[in-house]
């Protein structure tokens, strides 16, 4: 927990960032104040609200599942009595730019086994309960998810008090991806491809080694040309970005589309995480090199001079 909270002032919508610190509430007409709260993965946002709450968020290392916190022992019905179930949850994925695509709950148990086959079943006035996800793709530590109750009677403490569908708890998911492609380009002359990185990657686990050619895996669908190798020929560095040298047998007609992968276990970040094999951002398509062919001929014999007037089916 962060020092300086809030201070002072009164309203009826307030703000704080669990694990922040530096804040300052006022009364005037913005409300929210996130001054000095430090931002980034693995941050965690709880919105305020009385009566019974969301109070903290837990996460695993491998993003399997999240242990959520009330202020209270939770029902699903206003009488004190009931287990919770998946329905009374709502999950909304944020993707951010990230690798990870979306993220749904797959079940709620107690949090008494990292499994869910073997968690316990709820049974109704848990405090903590343990929300297993099912996350689409390797999260980078950018995407969030946000949890609220799924509306204003589904979530009871044992005096019948709902928890408010407006409040929530959210968190960014961790970092399990290592470095992934944001971006692929191919120039005019189809000779090399200029991959971008979300960072600073190395070719050893211990955070150095450059990347060398061999740790890139190229290959090509569609269209006419085909790739000499599936290994770049050369590789050249800037920052973040490989540009890699590739061969072509035949002529591309723009219908092709090149791939670049990272070889297992060949790319990794800072922390030693390794890139995945499968990306997105990772495909370009060739231009098509063809000759232009003449669509038709028109000869000007005028003033005695004989002249062919080509017309392209493109520019050339």
């Amino acid at each position: 927990g962060g020092g300086g909270g809030y201070s002072g002032g009164t309203g009826a919508l307030q703000s704080c960032y669990a694990g922040g610190g530096g804040g300052s509430y006022n009364n005037g007409a913005n409300q929210s104040n996130l001054g000095g709260v430090r931002e980034g993965h693995g941050q965690v946002v709880i919105t305020y609200c009385t009566g019974m709450c969301f109070d903290a968020i837990a996460k695993a290392a491998d993003n399997s599942y999240v242990d959520v916190t009330f202020s209270a022992g939770a029902y699903s019905t206003n009488g004190g009595s009931g287990a919770l179930e998946t329905s009374d949850f709502s999950l909304t994925f944020t993707r951010n730019g990230g690798p990870a695509t979306a993220a749904a709950i797959s079940s709620i148990k107690k949090n008494d086994n990292t499994a869910a086959g073997s968690a316990s079943a709820l049974s109704g006035g848990e405090t903590v309960i343990r929300m297993f996800l099912n996350i689409t793709g390797t999260p980078a530590g950018v995407e969030t998810i946000l949890i609220k109750a799924a509306n204003g009677s589904s979530i009871y403490d044992s005096d019948g008090t709902a928890v408010n569908a407006a409040s929530g708890i959210s968190a960014s998911l961790n970092d399990v991806n290592g470095p992934y492609i944001t971006g692929t380009t191919i120039p005019s002359t189809n000779a090399t491809v200029a991959v971008t990185f979300s960072e600073a990657a190395y070719n050893t686990n211990g955070g150095s080694g450059a990347l060398e050619a061999s740790d890139f895996s190229l290959s090509i669908s569609g269209g006419a040309a085909t790739l000499s190798s599936a290994t770049p020929t050369s590789i050249s560095i800037s920052s973040n970005t490989y540009t890699l040298g590739f061969g072509l047998s035949g002529t591309p007609n723009g219908s092709e589309t090149l791939t670049v992968s990272p070889v297992a276990n060949s790319i990794y970040d800072a922390s030693g995480v390794a890139a995945t094999t499968s990306q997105s951002n990772n495909t370009a398509e060739l231009y098509d090199t063809r000759l232009s062919t003449a669509q038709t001929l028109n000869h000007d014999t005028g003033g005695g001079s004989h002249n062919s007037l080509v017309r392209m089916d493109h520019d050339t």
